[in-house]
């Protein structure tokens, strides 16, 4: 986490890309809510791709999903969101699939997050 912050001090784009993809991305894979805050405070742009996947897709592919792991995803998604991230259209199943997902966790919060990023709930003939 120092590192990262020395780097953007020393003028290092938060959008910087290493072998495991966008530092952005790399926080949430690794958990690091704090590196992850500290790159969205410094202006990570959030509708980047990494190795072909949104910031959005990649935050829930990067965490587990489920009763007892939402709090960490939601923090990501939420910032993401807010910050108008949106799914790709090539993810948009997917993203109703995890929208459908929310809606029998229950997860309304995570729902709405996901319908203001774009996804749509899926007819049961497509989940």
């Amino acid at each position: 986490m120092e590192s990262v912050g020395q780097y953007l001090s020393a003028g290092y784009s938060p959008d910087t890309r290493g072998p495991e993809g966008l530092a952005i991305v790399l926080a949430m894979k690794l958990e690091k809510v704090d590196m992850f805050d500290l790159l969205m405070k410094s202006g990570a742009n959030v509708n980047l791709t990494s190795r072909g996947s949104s910031t959005l897709a990649s935050a829930f592919r990067s965490q587990r999903y489920g009763p007892n792991e939402k709090e960490r995803l939601f923090h990501f998604v939420e910032h993401l969101v807010n910050a108008g991230a949106r799914f790709n259209p090539s993810e948009l199943k997917e993203a109703g699939l995890l929208l459908n997902k929310s809606l029998q966790l229950p997860d309304v919060p995570m729902a709405n997050l996901l319908r203001k990023a774009g996804a749509v709930e899926l007819p049961a003939s497509e989940k």
